[in-house]
C-alpha cells in the first residue's frame, strides 16, 4: 500500500537517525595527506570522510576538497598530464530509447553514477545520472513505494530524463583544465569526444 505525503513525512520525523546510519565509518586523521584521503575515497567509493583528531570528529574532507588539494599539489605538472591518460576507456552507455531501469542497473550493479548516452554509434548525444533517476521517480509519482517506483522505471526511456547538451573535453586537454571546471562548474562526470563527437571515454572527479 503507497503511502501518502504526510504519512511519509510523519515516517521520517520519528524515525531516529540512528536506525539508518553507517556505524563502522571509515575516517581520515587530521595529519594524513591529500593522496591517503584520495586513496581511500578510490577503494571504499565514497563520497567523503569524517576527520578526525584524537578520536574527535574535525570535519569531513570531500571529492571536490581532494580535487582542489590536488591542483594546488599537482602545479604546475597537471598542465602536462592530459585527460587521455586517466580517464575511464569504453564506460558503460545506453541509449536514448533504453528504458530508465536499465541505467538503474548499470548505475546500481557497477557502482557508478554517470552514464553517456549514445546515438549511431558512439556519438554523445546526453548523460543520465543516478540523480536524474531519483529525480524522476519523485517528480512524477512522489509517494510510490519502492517496488512501485522500480516498476515506475520500466516505463520511462532514457531520452525523458537525460540531461543535453553536455559540456565536453577532449583527451588532449590537460587533467588541470579538466579539475578547474569540475570547480567551477561542479560538474562529477566530464564525457571524452574525438570527431563528431564520438564518446571515447569519461572522466570523473575521482580519476
Amino acid at each position: 500500500t503507497s503511502l501518502t505525503k504526510g504519512e511519509i513525512s510523519y515516517q521520517l520525523e520519528i524515525t531516529p537517525i540512528q536506525t539508518c546510519m553507517t556505524r563502522d565509518v571509515i575516517t581520515i586523521r587530521l595529519q594524513d595527506d591529500v593522496a591517503q584521503g584520495a586513496q581511500r575515497l578510490i577503494e571504499e567509493t565514497f563520497g567523503c570522510l569524517p576527520v578526525v583528531d584524537s578520536g574527535k570528529l574535525v570535519g569531513i574532507v570531500t571529492e571536490i576538497n581532494l580535487l582542489r588539494g590536488f591542483l594546488a599539489a599537482a602545479a604546475p605538472a597537471g598542465e602536462f598530464m592530459l585527460i587521455k591518460d586517466y580517464m575511464r576507456k569504453e564506460p558503460y552507455t545506453v541509449m536514448p530509447n533504453d528504458l530508465v531501469s536499465i541505467a538503474y542497473h548499470h548505475l546500481h550493479e557497477s557502482h557508478i553514477r554517470h552514464l553517456p548516452v549514445i546515438s549511431g554509434g558512439l556519438k554523445l548525444v546526453g548523460m543520465v545520472t543516478d540523480r536524474d533517476i531519483r529525480q524522476a521517480g519523485a517528480s512524477n509519482e512522489p509517494h510510490l513505494a519502492p517496488h512501485e517506483w522500480v516498476h515506475l522505471l520500466e516505463k520511462m526511456t532514457v531520452n525523458s530524463i537525460m540531461t543535453t547538451p553536455v559540456r565536453t573535453v577532449r583527451g588532449d586537454m590537460a587533467v588541470a583544465d579538466a579539475g578547474q571546471l569540475f570547480l567551477d562548474h561542479k560538474f562529477g562526470c566530464l564525457p571524452v569526444v574525438g570527431d563528431d563527437d564520438q564518446l571515447e571515454g569519461i572522466l570523473t572527479v575521482t580519476d
